[in-house]
């Protein structure tokens, strides 16, 4: 399920797909042209954002004239191509992106929560620290002001990644 990603400029992005190799990988038969067309309204691709006509320079029209037009696709759009595509490919596609993208939200929740009981147990010997420090008044305010400053801190950083995960939960 390998497509080449190609240097390009497509919009605000500079890595493309050409669309005939997309229209080769996916499968498809029948006419490129008519099959890029459909692609395009099917998933409301606007040219300049989504794609641009780039024109073949290897093998150009063996007959003369215009050289064969490609486009190249974000790669967004190439996703979203491969996404609604009804193929076989199609379908694999779908469901290759579907678990990567599964696994990627796995990963990032599973930091999350690694930095989340960091955090924890940082905020946790800060609050004994503090208990600490308020039972040994007498040795001096230093560590005391030392350590009220960083419970907010470290306080505010475990709610940042709480709802982090809240929203990763909402997702799956």
């Amino acid at each position: 399920m390998n497509i080449d990603i190609e240097r390009c400029t497509v919009g605000a992005e500079h890595h493309a797909v050409m669309a005939r190799a997309l229209y080769a990988s996916l499968g498809c038969s029948g006419d490129f042209t008519s099959w890029f067309k459909a692609q395009v309204k099917r998933c409301g691709l606007l040219e300049g954002e989504d794609y641009r006509e780039v024109f073949m320079k290897k093998n150009g029209n063996p007959r003369g004239g215009r050289p064969g037009a490609n486009y190249a696709l974000t790669l967004d759009a190439a996703k979203h191509i491969a996404l609604v595509s009804s193929s076989p490919k199609g379908r694999a596609y779908r469901a290759h992106l579907i678990a990567a993208e599964r696994e990627l939200l796995l990963r990032v929740f599973r930091r999350n929560a690694d930095e989340l009981a960091d955090l924890d147990r940082r905020l946790a010997a800060a609050e004994r620290a503090e208990a600490e420090s308020f039972a040994r008044a007498s040795r001096g305010a230093s560590v005391l002001s030392r350590r009220r400053a960083e419970k907010p801190r470290l306080q505010g950083e475990v709610n940042t990644i709480r709802s982090q995960l809240q929203l990763l939960l909402q997702l799956e």
